[in-house]
């Protein structure tokens, strides 16, 4: 990012955190890797430039890690001191150590047997990051030593007859085959081993059967036998394709297992209907003593008020007591 912003004298601001302190003016290839190592680390436009470098330092490792190494140098607001202390941290004896230690064990344990342990895709990539490891600290493999790296750690069968052929071009005239083009032509080669077809059919399926909008007979490559949301909706060759598979397990109609959907809202409504219940029979006991509270008031004011009512309510059999000894009085 420092080559692409222009300081004060128009010098892109990567010629702050350059390595070398003296200019030098020979070696370049452009004119502006020239103003880059030939211009000035002293006087008031180098220090202008070191703030607002120190200014992008500060920004972008504010709340990380690295933001401790440059915190005993915020006063000096210089750039390229931040960088330098930054440098000397990240690419100290410990780092290096620490990524070679990395590179080291990668190149012990990486291994490609076939596409259901580790992909191949995933291996050359893990490969090439060795790689980036050893050349970063100045330790770089060669061209014959990584393609001799890549055919001893492929040990998958079905690819013996391409590693040979591969081995013998390389031995054919002095001439070296590039890991590249190696890693190219091995990649060919898995994409066309049963495996890798057999895995980009399911993978293709379960995109189908998950697809928005359209609902798949296939699940996992097999036909589903379960509840459809638009049965009718699918073709009548589907159609008869799920009955058979159904008939073929013995699935009768109706004896699909309800979904975990159906069993909660099966639930909900039950207590719905259980709570409905309970206050319908609320009601209509209140309903039924206000009955009984209107008959008892009734009775007694056509007594007269002198003949004590022996109306004891509904629930104790009062009124059908009134009404025997009336009758036995008529009697």
């Amino acid at each position: 990012m420092l080559s692409t912003l222009l300081g004060v004298n128009g010098v892109p601001l990567l010629y702050v955190i350059r390595e070398k302190e003296k200019a030098e003016p020979e070696g370049h290839n452009t004119f502006v890797q020239k103003c880059i190592a030939c211009a000035p680390l002293t006087g008031p436009h180098f220090e202008a430039d070191a703030r607002k470098a120190h200014q992008l330092a500060t920004s972008f490792t504010q709340g990380e890690t690295s933001e401790q190494w440059i915190k005993m140098h915020v006063k000096k607001q210089n750039g390229r001191v931040d960088l330098k202390a930054l440098c000397a941290h990240y690419q100290g004896a410990g780092n290096t150590t620490r990524r070679i230690a990395e590179a080291a064990r990668l190149r012990e344990t990486l291994h490609y047997k076939n596409e259901r342990l580790l992909s191949f895709a995933t291996s050359l990539s893990k490969v090439q990051h060795m790689f980036n490891l050893f050349e970063e600290e100045d330790e770089p493999l060669t061209e014959s030593a990584k393609f001799r790296f890549v055919m001893e750690k492929i040990q998958n069968p079905q690819l013996e007859a391409d590693i040979s052929a591969l081995k013998v071009k390389s031995g054919l005239g002095g001439t070296s085959v590039l890991f590249t083009d190696a890693a190219n032509l091995i990649a060919a080669s898995v994409a066309t081993l049963p495996e890798s077809i057999s895995k980009s059919r399911i993978s293709s399926v379960n995109q189908m059967d998950t697809s928005e909008g359209a609902e798949s007979i296939y699940c996992n490559g097999k036909v589903y036998t379960g509840y459809y949301k638009k049965f009718h909706a699918l073709s009548q060759a589907d159609r008869d394709k799920v009955m058979t598979e159904r008939e073929r397990q013995g699935i009768k109609k109706g004896s699909q297992k309800k979904t975990g959907r159906q069993l909660s809202f099966a639930k909900t409504t039950e207590k719905e209907l259980a709570a409905t219940k309970r206050k319908l029979k609320k009601a209509n006991r209140k309903i039924s003593s206000l009955q009984t509270k209107g008959d008892s008031e009734s009775d007694s004011s056509t007594s007269g008020g002198d003949e004590p009512s022996n109306n004891g309510g509904n629930s104790f059999g009062g009124r059908e007591e009134k009404k025997k000894g009336k009758k036995s009085k008529n009697n």
